[in-house]
């Protein structure tokens, strides 16, 4: 009976070596109410409003698909406070991600324009999200110069608004800050839409 006995425990440890892996992940929401490329798989995320699980292929998948970071994101796939996502969750919104982007760059109404952030030192990771996309995809910056963070996009033309998100922290870049009515503070340019002006003057926006 014993040896029986420790046949089963060990089975059972077996067992629950081979089960998938959960990590539990933080979202921060610092943009109206709650809103604020490829995404680097070291990129950290940020810490803190509700702990949110997935497991391992969910995270995966979230890291490569360009999702932002933030609980507009959830509310927009319907997620329920101490719901575990699901790749059902992800890859629904995915299509969705997909669909607006498309409608977007058949529309002909996307401008280039440059954004810059100047990193202090011990910063690794710059990333984007803005209100082209319902502050739904995140982009991370190049690296260029002198400790700058480069990332040329093509957005609708007008107001845009947008947040960096660098090393899991939301902060504000070197451009006008404007408050959303909600209490959170954005980052606004001006993309220059008018013939013949736009590509030079977005290029060398800073």
């Amino acid at each position: 009976r014993m040896a029986v006995a420790a046949a089963l425990l060990l089975a059972s440890a077996a067992s629950a070596v081979r089960m998938p892996a959960v990590r539990s992940i933080s979202i921060k929401s610092p943009l109206r109410g709650g809103k604020p490329g490829p995404q680097s798989s070291a990129a950290p995320l940020p810490a803190s409003l509700d702990g949110v699980e997935m497991d391992i292929t969910a995270l995966k998948f979230f890291r490569s698909s360009m999702m932002a970071p933030t609980q507009h994101l959830l509310n927009m796939m319907g997620h329920q406070k101490g719901q575990k996502v699901t790749m059902s969750h992800l890859q629904t919104l995915h299509g969705k991600m997909q669909a607006n982007q498309n409608r977007l760059r058949e529309s002909g109404k996307l401008f280039p324009f440059r954004f810059r952030y100047k990193a202090a030192p011990g910063q690794h990771t710059v990333q984007l999200v803005g209100s082209w996309s319902d502050w739904l995809m995140v982009h991370t910056l190049d690296v260029g110069d002198a400790g700058e963070f480069i990332m040329d996009l093509l957005v609708p033309g007008g107001d845009a608004f947008f947040k960096f998100l660098v090393d899991g922290e939301w902060v504000l870049g070197e451009y006008e800050v404007a408050d959303d009515g909600f209490g959170n503070r954005n980052n606004k340019v001006w993309v220059d839409h008018t013939s013949g002006g736009a590509t030079g003057a977005n290029l060398q926006a800073a």
